[in-house]
């Protein structure tokens, strides 16, 4: 998470988006507003998610939750804060959209040119206006997806014109952690197979020896 989002102080707006369809006869993706994502599920999810990203079954959609958890637990994200319209959702994904940071899917992958994030809307602690936009992109290669982060800042002087205060491009190798749980469970079989093979050997012991000793 870019260390600018602590620098929020109130939110006035926020919503989670979904992209998930093309506009008929174009190529352009469908931007929506998540209708069935509830307080209760963002709630739920951002622990569950966030919680998950220290250990070894990490969760990619921790990525964007950060943010929410972050403004949540500062009590400045509450289920009173109003919840952004798809519009305007389709308006902060297209400042992404517009910069160079997106990244195409390989060929084969077109299908898979998916997106999901949330935007907030707010104020920093100087009452200046703050917009923050995590977005998690679908698979550009096998398992490979990238996800993106931006700080808009309001130009002075320009009220509505924004800039790029900050941002971060990374990517994610489900397969990557997919195999290390794998091993983890290798791991754990081969040490409680370890652990308790000597038991059966300690029960019979006594009985052998005796067995033993009465035939010596």
């Amino acid at each position: 998470m870019l260390a600018e989002v602590d620098e929020v102080a109130t939110v006035e707006t926020w919503g989670v988006l979904e992209a998930y369809s093309r506009i008929p006869g174009t190529e352009t993706l469908k931007v929506a507003a998540r209708k069935d994502y509830s307080w209760a599920s963002s709630v739920e999810n951002a622990e569950s998610y966030c919680k998950s990203a220290s250990t070894i079954f990490w969760d990619h959609s921790c990525l964007y939750n950060q943010a929410f958890l972050n403004l949540y637990q500062r009590q400045i994200l509450t289920p009173k804060t109003p919840l952004l319209e798809s519009k305007e959702l389709d308006s902060w994904h297209q400042k992404l959209m517009d910069t160079d940071m997106v990244r195409s899917p390989s060929p084969g992958w077109e299908s898979s040119d998916q997106r999901e994030g949330m935007v907030f809307v707010g104020r920093d602690r100087q009452n200046q206006p703050i917009v923050f936009v995590g977005i998690q992109g679908g698979q550009v290669e096998n398992d490979h997806y990238p996800y993106y982060e931006l700080i808009f800042r309001e130009i002075e002087g320009s009220p509505g014109e924004w800039k790029i205060a900050a941002q971060r491009t990374f990517y994610i190798d489900i397969a990557g952690y997919e195999q290390l749980d794998l091993g983890y469970w290798i791991f754990v079989s081969v040490m409680w197979f370890g652990l308790l093979s000597p038991i059966p050997l300690l029960f019979y012991a006594p009985r052998l020896w005796r067995s033993f000793k009465g035939n010596s």
